[in-house]
């Protein structure tokens, strides 16, 4: 590798296994065989691999991101995080998301 980012691809390639089952390995998730996660997990060390959070945030059941909307009469708002009211809300909001990321199993029920 030149540089580039090591893909997903990339792991699959290294482990001797397939694309899906390098995902199951690294999403923790079920269906990969002892030995396979392990040449997965050495492969991900090897390579440096770490998993692309934005392509992470679209798979389906897996968002990892909160949608705020604002609307403002005026025109001296400003940003968003600059006005009082809405920094209050913003800052407020994240403790209620701390912890939500978590793995899922799934059927989107939380792991304990």
């Amino acid at each position: 590798m030149t540089g580039a980012k090591p893909t997903i691809e990339d792991v699959a390639r290294a482990a001797r296994v397939s694309r899906a089952t390098a995902a199951r390995v690294i999403n923790n998730a079920p269906g990969a065989s002892g030995p396979s996660r392990a040449r997965v997990r050495a492969a991900v060390a090897e390579l440096g691999h770490r998993p692309n959070e934005a392509v992470r945030a679209l798979a389906p059941g897996r968002r990892q991101a909160v949608d705020v909307v604002a609307v403002t009469y005026g025109g001296g708002i400003g940003r968003l995080g600059s006005h009082p009211h809405f920094s209050r809300v913003l800052a407020g909001m994240m403790p209620a998301l701390e912890g939500v990321g978590t793995p899922r199993e799934p059927h989107g029920r939380r792991q304990p």
